[in-house]
């Protein structure tokens, strides 16, 4: 779960169970282009933040990878 969504590139992202440890946040773009990665840490279950502020306005996939487990979340920017 990523909230808030939309909104203005500051975000948090709830870790479901199996994703903790070190991981890996990929933003991909509506044309599945990769204009975002960054480390993540965290705990199954917590939150991590995460400033995508810096990106235009619009819509975007996050793509999450910790181990095998993959989760992917759409999120909207606006400025």
């Amino acid at each position: 779960h990523v909230f808030p969504n939309p909104g203005d590139g500051i975000f948090r992202l709830a870790l479901p169970m199996g994703f903790g440890g070190v991981g890996q946040l990929e933003v991909l773009d509506v044309t599945g282009r990769s204009v975002a990665r960054r480390v993540l840490r965290g705990e199954s279950g917590l939150g991590v933040d995460c400033n995508l502020g810096y990106l235009p306005a619009g819509r975007y996939v996050l793509l999450v990878s910790y181990g095998n487990n993959r989760a992917y979340a759409p999120v909207s920017i606006v400025h």
